[in-house]
């Protein structure tokens, strides 16, 4: 496939490839802020037209789009990418991905985790490649790019505050009804509802904060930038800014996350000292981080934000223990929720699907490898923003030329910072925005005027670059294709236990649930979650020995899962006959989660 120039004709056809990217960053915040990597959660497949246009779509989707933009991309923009900045980042990008793949071959890996993050890594990197061609193609993009995310920020406000002011509450009242009717909620959806925290179309509020860090300061740059060629321009800037800032601070705010709030104030800092600054204003920079982390810690103090942390730290000290334990594959995607039960110092029953950092996670579940590709893509971006606020003073912020450009490099600055705390990496809505911004930087010119011209590039690269782009369009469709299907199967299994979804608003059948689950052992015949799914089916219609069949069979599959042996010694605790048995059970979920405190507290 040769990416060379053909004819002007052709070139007629970018504008396909550059909407649909435009499309793309636009539904980022809307339809893909779920977080991924949560297999035993079937998310909502919408089959009718209605849903899917108004709704959050799977997060799962992400890498089949992220696959067909670079389709498009490839056939429809004839200019050859060149060895730039954001080349080499897509390139390791694709390293990345294919690194990632590791975690599916560590011991004890449970299938259902690598079906989901495997292809993930390689939607992302099918997102770099894809922005690395248009940008490069043509830089002047950006600015329908930035657009897209302030429109699309408009729109994410609405859900935001629709959530606030009559989400919350009537989301309450459904609870209450269906508890009325015999349904069950865990206590922690009841105790966020409670606390009103705005999540917006997101699955997990910090992970909205993140979202937010990255997109708010290029809406506001937007507007700033829109009021301008409205007379009198300053009048109707602040006009345009200030009540989009307001409303910016609240929402973020309104998230409750401190760890958010705490990644801006360092980001402002750390622009500033970066900043060509008289040395007087620089050491008044520097005065206010102290000034700083004590009214952090004072906030820390005062909620619960000090807990919080305490646990993020022991996430990252068994992050790094899992790294050495296992070089190679780290512990498997999903092994981390199962190691961590064992590696943690704290006496508590927090069971965190990841370690909560953007390095971390993929470098204790998918090998030391992993974590190095993916530490030197960080550290490449931070080294582009470093380098634009050092090329500019403070004045120059502010200017229609740069205004845009430096609003994506602080967003970039302040996501990265939050993601060293959060769920970022899982969160593919910020992830993809992040890789957009990064090639956005990576693209940023130098202003010399003496800078020549960029030199020809090798056949070498291009050619390189291509086949690469058709093999990550190739590894991201082949993964997510077994991997849709399974949840689309898993989402029929579980809506057939569910009333809810029944005209009959009864249970089904057992021959129906049966082969509801043979056509999800078709697909993943090494998942647990099926047969788990079957267990609980006939424990609750008193069906004991087919429950502790299918259960049995779910340990067979992933015996390193706590919460599994302790169902069993719940299951086998009935009978009077079995307590051995159920005792063996418990013990067993207590040397794989031993400091699990309700495990501790089970009576044999």
């Amino acid at each position: 496939m040769s990416m060379e120039p053909m004819n002007s004709r052709s070139g007629r056809f970018v504008f396909i490839a550059e909407t649909l990217a435009v499309l793309f960053v636009f539904l980022l915040p809307l339809k893909f802020g779920a977080v991924i990597g949560i297999p035993d959660i079937t998310m909502i497949y919408w089959r009718e037209l209605f849903p899917l246009i108004i709704s959050p779509w799977p997060s799962t989707l992400l890498p089949a789009f992220a696959a067909f933009l670079l389709a498009v991309t490839l056939i429809c923009v004839p200019k050859s990418p060149r060895c730039t900045a954001k080349g080499t980042l897509a390139l390791l990008w694709l390293a990345f991905a294919g690194a990632g793949t590791l975690g599916a071959f560590a011991p004890w890996v449970i299938v259902n985790y690598p079906m989901h993050m495997i292809p993930y890594g390689f939607g992302l990197a099918a997102t770099a490649m894809a922005f690395a061609i248009l940008l490069d193609n043509r830089p002047a993009f950006a600015s329908k790019l930035f657009g897209a995310t302030a429109l699309a920020l408009f729109f994410s406000f609405w859900s935001a505050l629709s959530q606030y002011f009559s989400g919350f509450e009537e989301t309450m009242e459904q609870v209450r009804k269906m508890e009325a009717e015999g349904m069950r909620f865990h206590d922690n959806m009841k105790t966020r509802l409670s606390e009103q925290r705005i999540s917006a179309d997101f699955s997990a509020c910090n992970a909205y904060a993140g979202y937010l860090l990255l997109a708010v300061p290029v809406l506001l740059a937007w507007l700033w930038k829109a009021g301008g060629r409205v007379n009198p321009p300053m009048a109707s800037r602040l006009f345009f800014t200030v009540p989009a800032a307001l409303i910016s601070a609240f929402v973020l705010i309104k998230t409750g996350s401190r760890g958010a709030v705490f990644a801006a104030g360092l980001a402002v800092i750390l622009c500033l000292l970066a900043l060509k600054l008289p040395r007087k204003v620089r050491w008044g920079v520097l005065a206010l981080i102290p000034v700083g982390a004590g009214a952090f810690a004072l906030m820390l103090a005062l909620g619960r934000g000090a807990k919080s942390m305490i646990f993020r730290f022991d996430y990252f000290q068994a992050a790094f223990r899992m790294m050495l334990e296992s070089p190679l594959t780290g512990q498997g995607w999903g092994g981390f929720f199962q190691r961590y039960l064992v590696l943690k110092l704290l006496e508590n029953d927090e069971a965190p699907k990841s370690p909560h950092n953007l390095l971390l996670t993929p470098g204790s579940q998918a090998g030391v490898l992993a974590f190095l590709l993916i530490t030197a893509i960080a550290v490449l971006a931070a080294w582009f923003c470093i380098r634009y606020f050092r090329r500019h003073e403070l004045r120059d912020f502010l200017s229609d030329e740069l205004i845009m450009q430096s609003a994506a490099v602080f967003g970039l600055a302040a996501w990265g910072i939050h993601s060293m705390l959060e769920v970022s990496y899982e969160t593919p809505a910020s992830m993809a925005l992040a890789i957009v911004f990064g090639a956005i930087v990576c693209s940023l010119k130098e202003n010399s005027p003496e800078k020549p011209p960029a030199a020809a590039h090798p056949r070498i690269w291009k050619t390189a670059f291509v086949l690469s782009s058709v093999c990550i369009i190739l590894c991201a469709l082949l993964t997510s294709k077994p991997l849709i299907q399974f949840e689309l199967a898993f989402e029929d299994l579980t809506n057939l236990q569910d009333p809810r979804f029944s005209p009959s608003k009864t249970v089904a059948p057992p021959d129906a649930v049966l082969n509801a689950a043979k056509r999800c052992d078709e697909i993943a015949p090494r998942s647990p979650f099926q047969c788990k799914s079957v267990s609980t089916y006939f424990a609750m219609l008193q069906e004991w020995s087919l429950a502790e069949k299918y259960l049995d069979e779910a340990i067979r599959r992933a015996p390193g899962m706590a919460a599994l042996h302790y169902q069993r010694y719940r299951l086998l605790l009935r009978d009077p006959s079995r307590a051995a048995e159920a005792l063996q059970s418990l013990e067993t979920a207590r040397r794989l989660s031993p400091h699990n405190p309700r495990y501790k507290e089970a009576v044999p």
